[in-house]
C-alpha cells in the first residue's frame, strides 16, 4: 500500500469516527429532551388560585381566611388525600375551604377540608364534579348556591356545626352516595328544584336528615335517614317531590 493510500485510509477512519461521535451526541441530547420526566407540583399556600390541573403534594394551611380558589373552567384539583385547614372555631367561623365561583366543568376530588365557614362553596357554577371529598368541623360542609347541573358523589360531611349539604336556589344537581352526620341538618334544600338524591345517608344529625323547604320536583331514591333528633325527612312548603317509602 502506498503512502497515499495509507493517508486516505486514515482520513476515512477519522471521518467515520467523527460521524459516530456526532450520532452519539445527537442521540444523548434527544433522549435528554424527550425522555419521560416527573414534574414536581408546587406547594400551594392559603388563598392560591387554581388555573391548571393540580395534584397536591402537601397540606395547605392553617389558613386564617380562604383556602383555595378554583379560578378556571375545566380544571382538576386532586388533593390526593391532603387537607386544607382553617383556623376558625365555633362561633367565629370565617373563610371558604375550596371555592368555585362562576366555574364550569371543574373537578375537585380527594380533598379534606376543615375549620372554615363553608368547606366547599359553589356559586353560580355548573357542570362541576365533586367526589371523594370530606368536610369536617366547619360551620357548613358543602354550600351550593344558585348553581345547576353539578354532581356530588362519595363525599362525607361530618361534625359540621350547622349543615352537611345545603342547596339554595339551585336545580338539576345530582347527589349520590354521600354521607352527612352534623350539628343540625344532613341535607337541606331551600328553593331548589329538579335535583336527584340517590343512595345518600343522613344519620345522627341533631335536626333532620333530609329537609325540604320551598322546593319542588326533586327525586329521592334509596336514601337512609336514621337516628336523627327531629326527623329523617322533613317536608315544608314543598310539592311535587318524589320520596318513595319515606312519608
Amino acid at each position: 500500500m502506498s503512502a497515499r493510500d495509507t493517508r486516505a485510509g486514515i482520513g476515512r477512519t477519522v471521518v467515520i469516527g467523527l460521524v459516530v461521535v456526532i450520532l452519539i451526541v445527537v442521540a444523548v441530547s434527544a433522549y435528554a429532551v424527550f425522555r419521560p420526566h416527573s414534574v414536581t407540583q408546587p406547594v400551594l399556600e392559603c388563598g392560591d388560585t387554581i388555573t391548571t390541573n393540580m395534584t397536591l403534594s402537601a397540606n395547605v394551611g392553617p389558613c386564617s381566611f380562604h383556602g383555595l380558589v378554583m379560578g378556571s373552567n375545566g380544571v382538576t384539583l386532586n388533593c390526593n388525600g391532603h387537607s386544607i385547614s382553617g383556623t376558625s372555631t365555633n362561633p367565629n367561623f370565617t373563610g371558604i375551604g375550596i371555592s368555585l365561583d362562576g366555574i364550569t366543568g371543574a373537578t375537585v376530588e380527594n380533598c379534606n377540608v376543615t375549620g372554615f365557614e363553608d368547606g366547599f362553596y359553589l356559586y353560580e357554577s355548573s357542570h362541576n364534579a365533586l367526589s371523594g371529598n370530606a368536610a369536617d368541623k366547619n360551620e357548613g360542609g358543602f354550600a351550593i348556591w344558585s348553581s345547576e347541573n353539578n354532581a356530588l358523589s362519595g363525599n362525607a360531611a361530618d361534625n359540621n356545626t350547622q349543615v352537611g349539604f345545603v342547596f339554595e336556589g339551585s336545580g338539576n344537581n345530582t347527589l349520590s352516595d354521600n354521607t352527612a352526620d352534623n350539628g343540625h341538618y344532613g341535607f337541606y334544600l331551600l328553593g331548589s328544584v329538579r335535583s336527584t338524591l340517590q343512595g345518600n345517608t343522613a344519620n345522627s344529625n341533631t335536626g333532620s336528615g333530609f329537609n325540604l323547604n320551598d322546593s319542588s320536583h326533586n327525586t329521592f331514591t334509596g336514601n337512609t335517614a336514621d337516628i336523627n333528633t327531629i326527623s329523617g325527612f322533613f317536608i315544608g312548603s314543598s310539592s311535587y317531590n318524589v320520596l318513595p317509602g319515606t312519608l
